[in-house]
C-alpha cells in the first residue's frame, strides 16, 4: 500500500489541528508534498455525507530501522482524515497519534484513535487520510529518538479508514 521514512533529525511537521495549539483547518498540500507522509484518496462523492462521532485508522504495519530490524525503541503513527474539494485542497478535519512500543515483531495491527468530530463532506469532495511518523511540535518525540536514526514503515492490505 506504501510505505515512508520517519527521520527524527527532520520530523514530519504538525500542520493545523486543535485550535488552542495553534491550528485550526488548514491546506494541507506542503504537508501532503512530503515523500515521510502517505496519502489515501477516496473516490468523488455524489452527494454529501456526513461524519458524526470517533474516527480512527485501523492499519497493518511493519516498521524497520536502519539496520533492517523492527526498531528497539518506540516510534509514532499519525492519522489524519481530510476534506478534499474539487480543486484538490485538502484541509484537517481530525486527528490522532499513537505511540508503538519498540521491539514489537512485525507486522503490527496499529489503532489510530482520532478525535470525534461533526463533518460535512460536499457532494464532489473527496475523502482522504493521511498517514506519517508525528506532527512536530504538537506531539513531541517519542523517548530515544533524538539521535537516533530513521524507522521506515509500511502499510500493508488490511489497513482501513474507519468512519461512524
Amino acid at each position: 500500500m506504501g510505505e515512508f521514512r520517519h527521520d527524527p533529525a527532520d520530523p514530519t511537521p504538525a500542520v493545523g489541528g486543535p485550535a488552542p495549539q495553534g491550528g485550526g483547518r488548514r491546506d494541507n498540500a506542503a504537508l501532503e508534498a512530503r515523500p515521510d507522509v502517505l496519502t489515501f484518496t477516496g473516490p468523488e462523492l455524489t452527494a454529501p455525507s456526513e461524519v458524526l462521532g470517533p474516527v480512527a485508522a485501523r492499519l497493518r504495519i511493519t516498521a524497520t530501522g536502519t539496520d533492517g530490524t523492527p526498531p528497539d525503541r518506540p516510534f509514532d503513527v499519525f492519522a489524519r482524515l481530510c476534506d478534499v474539494d474539487p480543486r484538490g485542497r485538502s484541509v484537517n478535519v481530525c486527528d490522532g497519534l499513537v505511540r508503538v512500543p519498540g521491539g514489537t515483531a512485525p507486522p503490527l495491527a496499529v489503532e489510530v484513535p482520532m478525535t470525534a468530530t461533526a463533518h460535512r463532506f460536499a457532494a464532489g469532495h473527496r475523502v482522504r487520510l493521511q498517514v506519517s511518523g508525528g506532527a512536530f511540535p504538537r506531539y513531541a518525540l517519542p523517548p530515544g529518538a533524538h539521535g537516533a536514526g530513521p524507522v521506515r514503515i509500511a502499510l500493508h492490505p488490511g489497513s482501513a479508514l474507519e468512519l461512524p
